[in-house]
């Protein structure tokens, strides 16, 4: 092993590294070049960023809140309401690094992804914490390579990371399973639905791009103890019978109204995973209107086919 070498420079007789060694070996002077000494940090962000890309989320770096050399990457974002922190950790002590990981497992709610330089980073006492909270660890080697011309780039490797994390908390149903929640994708807006009434249990919902025909039941408004449409479920059917608005003066409108609006907007958040209120009150329009649109099977217009016209 190399004994401890002081750094002299010389100026134009160049950089030398003399022994450093309290014992008196007195190692021979080493010669070294300017690129020998330059010292290197590392840029933080920069690596969070990648990381991000590789993992194919977007980028949001940002400390930790009183956790050291801790940074939030972004957040994966599988369908609408459905958020998953990635965070990088790159804490030198290992005192640190175990205090970090213990903190994330206690304040974060829901499972995520922890990046660190090498699986040295993470102690087993950490990975077991780990487990335990549907949280996965992944050393930056599994996302980023050097390339050929030594630029740090994605691996090819980096979306299998995702796609693992997204099977364990987002899991397939099984196919004689209702359906639980709408597919809603991560970018839509109440205003990106559309909500077709087939028929007084069915209806068909649409969603840029995304499109199912489930019944009350999985829509989770179903009367536990009829096992009938409940009241939410119909008053959806009586805002597609007036075409997505409801006043005082509707003939589906009672007392009771403004408690079973606020009940079928918890249900459809709930489905849906969207932000903001499905249904609202328009003082201008003196009425409860859908921020969706909702229609009744017998309102689209007929097809005509082509080169004939419709009858009269």
């Amino acid at each position: 092993m190399g004994c401890p070498r002081r750094v002299i420079d010389q100026g134009r007789d160049g950089i030398i590294a003399v022994c450093g060694d309290e014992d008196g070996r007195n190692c021979d002077d080493m010669s070294l070049h300017p690129g020998d000494i330059v010292v290197h940090e590392l840029h933080r962000q920069g690596v969070a960023i990648l990381a991000a890309r590789a993992l194919g989320i977007k980028p949001e770096f940002a400390p930790v809140e009183g956790l050291r050399e801790i940074f939030r990457v972004g957040d994966f974002h599988p369908i609408a309401g459905m958020r998953f922190p990635v965070y990088l950790l790159l804490a030198f002590d290992d005192g640190q690094r175990m205090n970090a990981v213990a903190r994330l497992c206690r304040t974060t709610p829901v499972p995520f992804i922890l990046l660190a330089p090498t699986s040295r980073s993470i102690s087993s006492h950490a990975m077991e914490l780990l487990r335990e909270r549907q949280a996965r660890f992944h050393p930056l080697a599994d996302l980023l390579i050097v390339d050929d011309h030594d630029r740090m780039t994605s691996s090819p490797t980096a979306r299998e990371v995702i796609a693992a994390f997204r099977a364990i908390v987002l899991p397939e149903p099984e196919p004689d399973e209702p359906m639980v929640r709408f597919p809603t994708p991560p970018d839509a807006s109440w205003s990106d639905l559309r909500i077709c009434v087939l028929d007084g249990h069915r209806v068909t919902l649409t969603c840029k791009g995304m499109s199912e025909t489930v019944n009350f039941s999985t829509m989770g408004m179903e009367n536990k103890r009829s096992r009938e449409p409940s009241v939410q479920w119909n008053l959806l059917l009586a805002f597609a019978q007036n075409h997505g608005k409801i006043t005082w003066r509707s003939s589906d409108a009672t007392q009771k109204i403004p408690q079973q609006v606020r009940r079928l907007n918890d249900d459809l958040e709930r489905f849906f995973g969207l932000a903001g209120r499905p249904v609202i009150w328009k003082d201008d329009e003196k009425a409860y209107c859908t921020a969706f649109q909702i229609l009744q099977e017998s309102d689209k217009p007929a097809r005509v086919s082509p080169g004939r016209r419709p009858s009269r």
